[in-house]
């Protein structure tokens, strides 16, 4: 083809072309970036929301308490309603929180007695090792529903497996109940 005159400057096709990959390529070397840093920013929103949940949850724990009650996906539990402006719903995009409660048992031993405890002769016999008190206690729950692997992964890794845990497509962050104490 016949270069065209644009003013004083003639532009081939090729020339066009050859902008048009250039452009491209540096398309391709910026997509990475711009890819993480929108994956940055997602981690943070849901953070965000999560520490939201966790704060409100602790409030109505500290005034009432016990734990707000559950909620179904994507749903905000009335007791949590003034926490998220304006959002009727928790159902984003990549995500949907969801507030859960649960009753714990933990399996502690008796508190020392002033008066004797039974020796183990004076166990029953079907009984193996020491006696142990159930002690029931609620906790709340944040659960993160995603079919992206990689947010419920950076949620892990940000709070950690001691508080947290990922199964299936949901991450869940437990919540203990503020200074310690547990909920009924």
């Amino acid at each position: 083809m016949s270069p065209r005159a644009i003013g004083p400057v003639s532009v081939t096709t090729g020339d066009v072309l050859i902008a048009l990959a250039f452009l491209a390529f540096l398309g391709a070397l910026a997509y990475p970036t711009v890819r993480v840093r929108a994956f940055r920013s997602l981690v943070e929103d849901v953070s965000s929301e999560v520490e939201t949940m966790r704060s409100a949850a602790a409030g109505v724990f500290s005034r009432d308490g016990r734990w707000p009650d559950a909620g179904a996906p994507s749903a905000i539990p009335s007791e949590l309603a003034g926490a998220f402006s304006g959002d009727s719903t928790l159902a984003r995009d990549a995500y949907t929180l969801q507030w859960s409660r649960w009753e714990v048992v933990d399996y502690l031993p008796p508190p020392r007695a002033s008066t004797p405890t039974p020796t183990d002769a004076d166990a029953p016999p079907d009984s193996v090792g020491p006696r142990l008190v159930a002690v029931i206690r609620d906790v709340g729950a944040i659960v993160v529903h995603s079919g992206n692997d990689a947010l419920l992964a950076a949620l892990l890794a940000r709070h950690g497996p001691a508080v947290s845990f990922v199964r299936d497509t949901t991450w869940t962050l437990t919540v203990e109940a503020p200074g310690g104490t547990s909920g009924g």
